[in-house]
């Protein structure tokens, strides 16, 4: 009969073949199709034996280089396998990493991890109690040795038990907000943290726990300062002593660039000395004797606050919310104080002294109250050493202190180059909002545009003599000048006792409410004098005394001339408000016109 195809499931003898054949049917009908290529496979076994042993030569030999880079063989069989690689030390390396956002390039867990030095990573706990000094010190010269960041938890407290540690040039700290906290108390010359050139940090909190004496925390000394935020906080009340302790210092220092500057309970409480380019954008210190000391230092910043002076602060030297000063002749220049708000000195509020000249110093919408003292102080080294080209443009000065001669809204003496743009002085809390609103004295080229002068204790403007310095070109244009009719009280008081008086211009000014609107005490010599004001309401109108009052003359409108004492040149004219007459002085005569 011959052999049947076996696509016929019906073509059989027997019964049961054909249905063996029909169950196995799809089975058969494929091996049928792939005849031909088994057929192949037979004839061509040795060849492609040799092709496959060569192929796997090759991929063995580029598994050996690749195994040299220390790259993860590629070969896993099973998840335990898996997860036994990457637990390996270099197993992120096999793990890919692509951060949030478009356009990011992607890379691996261990790349990215690479990016930073973890404080972890070298044994900082970071529980408050045990010590992280020596930990983080070798996580920041490691990481200042591969150029890195050292990298803090910013949920952790450190605890910091060494008396002093340096850290090394290019300092890179990203502390995510952590706080350290000093665990030794020291009261001598070391610092906590000093950093060096090249130091940038994103926050620095420091916290000194109660019963532990810190004088000094951080300084900073080289170029190259960037922080964004110093916060130090004292439990207890710092209460430092040496000129030189307090929670930060800056020192030889050029290029220092920081953000908010805060201290709490530490009596001295930021140092800048000798540095230049120094920016601090958002001062705020709290409970403070002196709270900046800025010192041989040019090209410097500074706003904030400064408030609520400490329980050791007094009507004491040095007692001041700021203190300018320099060791040499111009060691200090271009200050900037801008929109400072300064409130509950022990003496000055803001104070620039010293033996030395300091110059272009600009107090820019200052807010000063409450002092013991001066609300701005400017007290040159003497003659020779006058401070220069000073502008205070815009201040608020109210609750001057101690109601003497060093408790002034203003006071200048040893000043050359000044000008005061629009002050408001006057009280806010006390009976008194000073003793003098501006006192002057050895001073040249003044010039006090519309001064708003409230309440004073004596006088409203003071200028002096007797410093051995004279007053030369001095210009008050227009304002108000308030007294309380206080016996004794003065809208203007010149003496020229001492010195002599050039070339004095009032222009404009309204004074009312003292004993005597303006008064002349001129034992000595005036020499060129124009007073131009109204006068209102005060108990005696003037009183010029003295034979040096010839080259004063006088432009006044208002009252009071009767029962006044007038010594000044002739063509002096006086606008009588109580009598409505016009009157010239001619050949020491007043005529009415």
């Amino acid at each position: 009969m011959g052999i049947q195809s076996p696509f016929n499931t019906n073509s059989s003898n027997s019964h049961i073949v054909d249905k063996m054949l029909g169950n196995a049917y799809p089975v058969v009908r494929e091996v049928y199709g792939k005849l031909g290529e088994i057929a192949y496979l037979v004839k061509n076994t040795e060849a492609i034996l040799e092709a496959g042993n060569t192929a796997l030569n090759t991929i063995e030999a580029v598994a050996a280089s690749v195994s040299t880079l220390n790259v993860i063989e590629p070969r896993i069989e099973s998840a335990e396998q898996a997860f036994a690689t990457l637990a390996l030390p270099l197993g992120s390396a096999s793990v890919g990493h692509t951060s949030i956002g478009s356009g990011t390039i992607s890379t691996t867990v261990r790349t990215k991890l690479s990016e930073l030095v973890s404080v972890a990573d070298f044994g900082a706990v970071g529980n408050g109690v045990t010590d992280d000094t020596e930990a983080i010190l070798k996580a920041t010269l490691y990481g200042v040795s591969l150029g890195l960041p050292v990298s803090f938890s910013g949920t952790k407290t450190y605890l910091i038990g060494a008396a002093q540690t340096t850290f090394p040039t290019g300092t890179r700290w990203i502390t995510n907000g952590a706080t350290f906290k000093i665990g030794t108390t020291d009261s001598g010359n070391s610092t906590l943290f000093i950093y060096g050139e090249n130091t940038k940090i994103d926050s620095l909190n420091v916290t000194v726990p109660a019963g532990i004496r810190k004088d000094r925390v951080l300084m900073f000394t080289g170029n190259n300062i960037y922080v964004d935020a110093i916060n130090i906080v004292s439990i207890d009340v710092q209460q430092t002593t040496e000129s030189n302790d307090g929670a930060v210092r800056f020192q030889n220092s050029t290029i220092v660039d920081i953000g908010t500057l805060s201290s709490l309970n530490y009596d001295r409480a930021v140092n800048v000395i000798s540095c230049a380019n120094v920016h601090i954008r958002n001062l705020n210190i709290t409970g403070y004797v002196r709270g900046i000391w800025i010192s041989d230092t040019k090209h410097i910043s500074v706003a904030g606050k400064i408030t609520t002076g400490s329980v050791n602060a007094a009507y004491s030297a040095g007692h001041n919310a700021v203190l300018v000063d320099a060791t040499s002749k111009n060691g200090t220049e271009d200050v900037i104080l801008n929109s400072l708000y300064v409130e509950g000195a022990g003496e000055h509020g803001i104070r620039v002294g010293g033996a030395f000249t300091c110059r272009e110093i600009k107090i820019l919408n200052a807010s000063v109250h409450n002092t013991g003292g001066c609300g701005i102080k400017m007290l040159g080294g003497g003659v020779g050493q006058y401070h220069e080209d000073i502008n205070i443009d815009g201040p608020t000065i109210t609750d001057c202190g101690q109601l003497n001669f060093n408790t002034s809204g203003i006071l200048l003496q040893y000043v050359l180059r000044c000008q005061i743009q629009s002050p408001t002085i006057h009280k806010r809390t006390k009976t008194y909002s000073c003793w003098h609103g501006i006192n002057m004295g050895a001073v040249d080229t003044i010039q006090i545009d519309n001064p708003i002068i409230q309440a004073t204790a004596n006088a409203g403007i003071w200028i002096d003599n007797g410093y051995g310095g004279s007053n030369d070109y001095i210009a008050i244009n227009k304002g108000r000048l308030a007294g309380t009719l206080l016996a004794g009280s003065y809208g203007i008081y010149l003496d020229t006792t001492a010195e002599t008086t050039r070339k004095l211009s009032i222009i404009g000014t309204q004074i009312d409410s003292f004993e005597t609107g303006f008064l002349i005490n001129a034992a000595g010599t005036i020499n060129r004098a124009r007073i131009a004001v109204e006068l209102w309401a005060n108990t005696k109108a003037v009183n010029f005394s003295g034979a040096s009052t010839s080259q004063l003359i006088i432009d006044i409108h208002g009252q009071g001339r009767a029962g006044s004492t007038v010594n000044c040149q002739n063509g002096s004219t006086w606008n009588n408000y109580d009598t409505f007459a016009f009157e010239v002085l001619k050949a020491g005569v007043w005529t009415a016109m």
